[in-house]
């Protein structure tokens, strides 16, 4: 029986895509073999495959995704058990299921959490193998490969900002207040993308500057905070300039 791919969107119904068996792209670009044309979405968010009888799933966002309760770092590669359900954004999120159950809508059977699968990586040239390697020890085990792909202008400003959203997503010992700071990178990244500094943008730097530990962070300080804090009111004057 065939597998179905199910999109969540806030706001509105479901959709299902049955799928092939073989590798596709997801994201908001057209020429995507799952397009899911959602504005938080990235014009390439994420790439699903099919080896040995089993789904992976990659992340090609700049920050962590969840698979259940597995983070994905950016560029790594998982696989994906039926049931389980991946939080693409804070809006949109894809499940895989059996054509059965995407037709009974019942509950799919949650998947166990699967195990990192970076070594097992599909199209790993030997240069993004040595990258992992060397980056795996700032992750306990977990790959993070950086994107290299095209930015929307502002480029420097958006290479910056994934930066951050990098370092933020890698820091140790997160507390709730680092994930919320998270959160509102990963929006602000995805805004400033699309708009170049749209009202959306905006929102989200404001959100960065008054939340209590980005706002008492020294303002020439190296710590993250300083840095977001830096790179915030940089990113709001340029803007107003604009």
């Amino acid at each position: 029986m065939p597998e179905v791919l199910t999109i969540r969107c806030a706001g509105a119904a479901d959709n299902r895509i049955t799928l092939e068996r073989r590798m596709a792209r997801i994201g908001s670009d057209p020429a995507c073999e799952i397009n899911v044309g959602h504005a938080e979405v990235a014009p390439h968010a994420a790439t699903i495959d099919y080896r040995g009888g089993v789904y992976l799933f990659q992340n090609l966002n700049p920050f962590p995704v969840y698979l259940d309760s597995q983070m994905v770092s950016p560029e790594q590669w998982v696989p994906w058990a039926m049931g389980q359900e991946v939080r693409l954004t804070r809006s949109v999120s894809l499940k895989l299921e059996s054509a059965g159950q995407a037709v009974a809508g019942g509950p799919a059977a949650p998947g166990e959490v699967a195990e990192e699968a970076a070594a097992a990586a599909p199209g790993k040239s030997r240069k993004q193998l040595i990258q992992a390697i060397v980056i795996a020890a700032c992750f306990g085990g977990s790959v993070l490969l950086l994107t290299t792909e095209d930015t929307s202008s502002p480029a420097q400003s958006t290479e910056s900002l994934q930066q951050l959203v990098a370092d933020c997503g890698q820091k140790k010992d997160a507390t709730y207040q680092d994930q919320v700071i998270l959160k509102y990178l990963q929006e602000a990244w995805i805004a400033d993308r699309r708009s170049g500094g749209g009202e959306a943008a905006v929102r989200s730097y404001q959100l960065l500057l008054n939340h209590p530990k980005i706002s008492s962070a020294p303002t020439e300080g190296t710590s993250l905070e300083s840095r977001i804090k830096q790179f915030a009111s940089r990113r709001l004057a340029s803007i107003d300039a604009s």
